[in-house]
């Protein structure tokens, strides 16, 4: 039956035997067996290292009931190596373990406590030892008290006590030799044995006290340092904690402060709302008053006018008024029809202004739409090739004849004026475009005259500006109206009754002039009006859905309508309603030049559009100035058949960098005098970019 102790420790007493070496060694197993020495049973408890061990055998109690075995210079002490068996049998009564003994930090020790007194003996080799524990006393009582009388001779006879602790140092052993235990009871120490073992102890004594002062110092001051840092931890904290609250304190005011404001703005754009809103109505009643006035004065002034126009012809109608015997009107009669034409002109102008427009979508508001960004600013002038499209702008009304006034007094001659002066600086940035004015300041010019201006320069576009004005003030949007076929039909034969009409028509005028055909030169004016009007639409159209992206539109496609403004039957000619000065909303924003350029900038967008599609079949130019747009009749003599021969069909050439008048003319098998005729041309030079046209090939 086996025992299983656990461990222990106790401090060290007295050497006894001790291994060489400098190096650190390491336990590989410590076990017990049954031994017999001699005649008698024994207990081995065998240690085997890993290296040849240092170790010390020697007796803890005087009376020789405890052993200690220390083994020295142990790499891990605290190295376990399992439990000891021991048989009930056994004079070893237990076994105790101290692995880290105080003040010893690599030793090991083994401690034995004893049934009964007895001597045990050492045997080392190799790199193991054991000592073996007899189960009876190994010593006979004369042994016993002759080793007290004589330290030297304890033992088991083999060896002296001496020699046994010479052969247990390391080194002095050979493997497979027995080892030696000394006795260590008081008879077999001697004097300087003793003095030794107590400078021993009290060094012992006084290295294990410093080394708890030192411990104990380590202590303290770790404690300290702990302390320190702990009492650094709880400052950093607290002051990590106090910006944090103050952080918050900023930032809840930051956050009042911002909440304060918006609602100061809100209140403020609130504010200003109901103060713009008063201001809108109320300059909206005094537009719809000053208007109302206005219509009631123009419905007197029309009644008084009729008045008199009646009593005009009652007079031309009575023999004694008839004073027009050279076939020359009477004053009175000149002056009705002049009153006719402005009230024609103004009856067709305001037709549709109380109509429902085509655009029925909520507008955006005044802010959005003063808000939109600046239209692009209009490039510098570039040099015109003599097939420049050239476009006459006609801003309505000026001088005495001020237009619609508006909310807040806008005037709508100021307005077409601003309008036609951007509208003409973006022609005039285009090389394929020329922009002319027929008034550039605050004058008045009658009717009669703005077509007469744009045919004086040999205008290719008639564009009339202009702004609306309505009695309901929710009327809003642009429009462009051109010329109808019935008043387009009416001018037409006027034209053709004319007498003066090289003056009148130009390059028209000449063929009219030259051909005293009526049927032709009716055929000619009616041909001509038809491609000037049937373009004046195209062209309408291009404006209306350029001008649709930026603004409301009244109604988006052209109104035909019988204006004199537009019955020039050889220039495509319109009219552009830019928006209702007596809505308030369009009224502001047509007052500002910003707008004014955007509107500008549309409706050269429609008229460069249009332009450039169409560049290959206009007829821009001097050349297209100086044939009317009617097929003329041949010079050439007729032909072998008794029938003229048809006219030379034409395309339009574009003049390439590099080009000459001797390559196009043999490009397209002609000579280039016939290319000069052709074109009108007096010179031999042409210009990249220039328009010239070349017969059709085949």
């Amino acid at each position: 039956m086996f025992k299983f102790f656990s461990i222990s420790g106790m401090a060290l007493s007295v050497f006894l035997m001790m291994t060489a070496g400098a190096y650190a060694n390491e336990i590989i197993s410590v076990q017990s067996a049954a031994c017999s020495q001699g005649k008698k049973d024994c207990t081995r408890i065998m240690f085997t290292m890993k290296e040849p061990p240092k170790f010390s055998v020697f007796k803890s109690k005087d009376d020789g009931t405890e052993y200690k075995v220390v083994l020295h210079d142990i790499s891990d002490p605290s190295r376990k190596t399992g439990p000891i068996s021991i048989k009930s049998s056994s004079v070893i009564a237990n076994v105790i373990i101290n692995r880290t003994p105080k003040g010893t930090s690599d030793q090991v020790h083994y401690f034995f406590p004893l049934k009964k007194s007895v001597v045990p003996r050492v045997n080392k080799s190799g790199n193991s030892f054991w000592v073996d524990f007899p189960h009876q006393d190994s010593m006979s009582p004369a042994s016993a008290a002759q080793s007290s009388r004589d330290p030297g001779a304890a033992g088991t006879g083999e060896n002296s006590a001496s020699k046994r602790n010479e052969s247990g140092k390391p080194g002095s052993q050979k493997p497979g030799e027995r080892g030696t235990v000394t006795d260590t009871r008081k008879p077999a120490v001697s004097g300087n044995e003793i003095e030794k073992l107590d400078r021993k102890e009290a060094e012992r004594r006084l290295a294990e006290k410093r080394e708890a002062e030192k411990k104990e110092a380590e202590r303290i001051l770790a404690e300290k340092r702990e302390a320190e840092r702990k009492e650094a931890e709880r400052k950093l904290a607290e002051k990590r904690e106090a910006e944090r609250k103050e952080a918050e304190r900023k930032e809840a005011e930051r956050i009042l402060a911002e909440k304060r404001e918006a609602e100061k703005r809100t209140a403020e754009k609130k504010e200003a709302e109901r103060l713009l809103a008063e201001k809108q109505a109320a300059e909206r009643k005094e537009a719809e008053r000053i208007l109302a006035e206005k219509r009631e004065a123009e419905r007197k002034e029309a009644e008084r006018i009729l008045a008199g126009k009646r009593e005009a012809e009652k007079k031309d109608n009575h023999p004694a008024g008839k004073n027009n015997e050279g076939g020359t009107p009477s004053r009175n009669s000149r002056n009705s029809k002049d009153v006719r034409d402005i009230r024609e002109l103004e009856n067709e102008l305001f037709a549709d202004l109380n109509s429902e427009g085509d655009n029925q979508a909520p507008t955006e508001s005044l802010e959005k739409r003063l808000a939109a960004p600046e239209p692009p600013k209009p490039t510098a002038y570039k040099r015109k090739s003599s097939a420049t499209c050239t476009v006459v702008v006609d801003p309505g009304h000026g001088g005495k004849d001020p237009g619609a006034i508006g909310v807040g007094n806008v005037q709508e001659k100021a307005v077409t004026l601003g309008i036609s002066r951007s509208l003409v600086a973006y022609l005039n940035s285009d090389p394929l475009l020329e922009g002319k004015l027929t008034r550039n300041r605050d004058i008045f010019i009658e009717l009669g005259r703005r077509s007469q201006i744009a045919r004086n320069n040999k205008a290719n576009f008639l564009i009339s500006i202009h702004a609306d004005s309505a009695l309901n003030s929710q009327a809003q949007g642009a429009s462009v109206l051109v010329l109808n076929r019935d008043r387009a039909n009416r001018e037409n034969s006027k034209s053709v009754q004319n007498t003066d009409n090289t003056k009148m028509l130009a390059g028209l005028g000449e063929f009219l002039k030259a051909h005293n055909d009526p049927l032709l030169q009716q055929v000619a004016v009616d041909m001509a009006s038809n491609t000037s009007r049937s373009d004046g639409n195209d062209l309408a159209k291009e404006i209306l859905g350029s001008m649709g992206r930026i603004a409301t539109l009244h109604k988006s496609v052209p109104i035909n309508r019988s204006l004199a403004v537009l019955k020039a039957p050889d220039i495509p000619s319109l009219l552009i309603e830019t928006g209702y000065l007596s809505n308030p909303d369009e009224a502001s924003l047509l007052a500002t030049g910003k707008y004014q350029r955007t509107i500008a900038h549309a409706i050269y967008l429609g008229i460069k559009n249009f332009v450039y599609k169409n560049k290959d079949t206009l007829r821009c130019g001097v050349a297209a100035q100086s044939e009317p747009r009617a097929p003329a009749r041949s010079n050439k003599p007729a032909s072998s058949g008794g029938k003229p021969a048809a006219p030379e069909k034409t395309v339009i050439y574009v003049v390439k960098k590099g080009d000459t008048l001797s390559k196009i003319a043999q490009d397209h098998k002609v000579s280039p005098q016939h290319l000069k005729q052709l074109n009108g041309l007096t010179k031999n030079q042409v210009n990249a970019g220039q328009r010239l046209k070349v017969p059709k090939k085949k």
